[in-house]
């Protein structure tokens, strides 16, 4: 294993990749210093993660068909929150919660109010009787969203039996912050994992996605409003990463690299 996963930007600037725990520490910061809480950290990746799924659906949200399966934490209402902005493009949603979606948190319900008022159809996941109905579903979806990522629970156990079927399908399955199932520090599948199309991180790669990139797919990286004081602390230094655009494609610098 490599001793220090390191990240590439296009422009060849390096970004060592940070644990779960200090992702978590950093975005803590975040709202304690400096006022940026989770609905906000939700609505601006949501325009970047928007942008990564218009590409794979040819530029163009209308009449795209997307699905999302969300947990109820942040990772669930970032892609909760791009589905409401490829809805207001002219996409089809619908939605499958890993919790009663009438009893979720706050910030999780205030994501899921303007999805209920167009009118997404949104269920429980436990109201799917079998992973095969999901064969049914996705078919008919042009692109799946993932909200899933939990720092501590890597697996989900009402959406494990989802993962063969997801992975057998050839439709496009974009992941917050990690593909469900894969360790975040070590990149090793706790079980049957997800390979993403595409996976987008938050503010800073999470050093999983390094030793696991088999199962990251194409790796964006998010503008969450990170201060260049909070990018000191995980080691992060050299010029603004999102000078030009809040989304930026970045690359595992592998051994043969160096």
């Amino acid at each position: 294993m490599v001793d220090k996963p390191v990240f590439l930007t296009k422009t060849e600037q390096e970004l060592p990749g940070v644990s779960v725990e200090s992702l978590r520490k950093a975005i803590e910061e975040l709202a304690e210093r400096y006022g940026i809480l989770n609905l906000q950290i939700a609505e601006s990746c949501s325009y970047s993660m928007a942008m990564v799924v218009r590409f794979a659906l040819g530029l163009s949200a209308q009449d795209g068909q997307v699905c999302v399966f969300a947990a109820d934490n942040l990772c669930g209402q970032i892609a909760l929150a791009t589905l409401r902005q490829l809805v207001n493009a002219g996409a089809k949603g619908l939605v499958f919660m890993c919790c009663d979606p009438d009893k979720a948190s706050a910030d999780t319900l205030q994501q899921l109010k303007p999805l209920k008022a167009a009118e997404v159809n949104i269920s429980p996941l436990s109201s799917l009787e079998s992973a095969s109905q999901l064969e049914d579903i996705i078919p008919s979806c042009h692109n799946v969203l993932l909200g899933l990522f939990d720092p501590i629970r890597h697996e989900l156990e009402e959406f494990s039996p989802a993962v063969p079927v997801l992975n057998e399908l050839s439709t496009p399955v974009h992941s917050v912050q990690c593909s469900y199932g894969v360790n975040p520090d070590t990149g090793k599948p706790c079980g049957e994992a997800i390979f993403s199309s595409s996976t987008i991180s938050l503010g800073a790669p999470l050093q999983g996605l390094y030793y696991g990139d088999n199962y990251t797919g194409r790796h964006y990286l998010a503008d969450i409003s990170f201060s260049s004081a909070i990018y000191r602390t995980l080691g992060i230094e050299g010029p603004a990463l999102f000078s030009e655009q809040p989304v930026i494609q970045i690359f595992p610098k592998k051994p043969e690299e160096e």
